[in-house]
């Protein structure tokens, strides 16, 4: 359990931010250009983190601006994308909406699954256009995977200390010809969303013994 770091950002640095190169849009200080952060007696078990380590990726903001080699991670329960601060133990906001993020290939959390993050799909169940999605698979048909993370804090008797626990729900959708559809785990719901191959699905599913309740056949699936 590591204890639980809150950072508040209130104000916009003025000037780029030493070698990472966002313009002073992207990110938040206090006045001083400094982040500003403040310490809770919170215990921590899970993490809302997803990569839960600094990992080096590509990030593309609106208008196509791409910076490589940005060391990042992202708070899925919070939507926010951070980035190492210049303190030890501090890490600071982008401001705004990436349009995506690409992860290299052994990036923590990412060596089994494609590294590739995006936003800007159709609102569907209570995600919107910026909500990020693992791109598993992209083409005429793609699939995707979305975090929900729910927060439990809980006080043992006679603790000072508050223990916060961190679950990770996980959700598949396929976006094809511009429309998002919620992926269920069972074969009949999945075979409905690709009627267009139905037979050729009904029958190789049925040699291969295959079941979408895996990620690893609906990637051989779609």
């Amino acid at each position: 359990m590591k204890p639980l770091l809150f950072i508040a950002s209130i104000l916009i640095a003025q000037g780029s931010f030493g070698q990472l190169n966002f313009t002073n849009s992207n990110f938040l200080q206090d006045g001083m250009g400094q982040p500003l952060f403040e310490k809770a007696h919170i215990n921590i078990e899970g993490s809302p983190m997803y990569p839960r380590k600094w990992c080096t990726a590509t990030i593309v903001m609106p208008g196509n601006k791409a910076y490589p080699n940005v060391s990042l991670r992202y708070d899925w329960e919070r939507r926010i994308w951070f980035f190492p601060g210049k303190e030890a133990d501090t890490e600071l906001e982008i401001i705004g909406v990436p349009e995506k993020v690409e992860f290299d290939k052994n990036c923590d959390g990412f060596k089994e699954l494609s590294g590739l993050l995006k936003s800007g799909y159709p609102a569907i169940d209570k995600n919107d256009k910026n909500t990020f999605y693992i791109v598993l698979a992209e083409g005429k048909i793609s699939l995707l995977k979305s975090y929900k993370i729910k927060a439990t804090d809980s006080k043992p008797y006679g603790s000072a200390s508050v223990i916060r626990t961190y679950t990770r729900q996980e959700s598949y959708y396929i976006y094809k010809e511009g429309q998002m559809f919620s992926l269920q785990k069972n074969n009949d719901a999945f075979i409905e969303l690709l009627k267009d191959q139905q037979e050729q699905l009904k029958s190789y599913m049925t040699q291969k013994k295959k079941n979408v309740k895996q990620e690893k056949d609906m990637l051989e699936l779609v």
